[in-house]
């Protein structure tokens, strides 16, 4: 992504990437222990990359993808991959278009309401 949406060649983007990657999770290992008084939104900094990862990115990426799967891609393309049944393909239109994303947001909303 930053080698498509900036100008940089592909292995000065993959290094950005990189060392930022590896700076977090020297962050998240120091928060044990010098930087143990260090907090972001009351949480040490290993909590807070937990909590933001598990409560908001996994729930939305989740969200997203279905919607793509359900909404996005052309119905014959997921008929073909799948290889269900007439009853199958309604079931899983069903499923994926109304049930599982009405289930990714009740999860979200649950693990941001137990942050409150």
């Amino acid at each position: 992504m930053l080698e498509e949406r900036t100008s940089l060649p592909r292995v000065t983007a993959t290094l950005i990437g990189g060392v930022a990657v590896w700076l977090l999770g020297v962050a998240a290992l120091l928060s044990f222990n010098v930087w143990s008084d260090v907090s972001l939104l009351g949480l040490n900094i290993f909590d807070f990359l937990d909590t933001l990862t598990a409560k908001f990115l996994l729930p939305l990426t989740g969200l997203g993808a279905i919607i793509f799967a359900a909404w996005c891609l052309e119905r014959k393309s997921v008929e073909k991959e799948l290889e269900l049944s007439a009853f199958g393909v309604r079931a899983w239109n069903v499923i994926a278009r109304v049930i599982a994303p009405i289930g990714v947001i009740v999860v979200f909303i649950t693990g941001v309401a137990g942050l409150l």
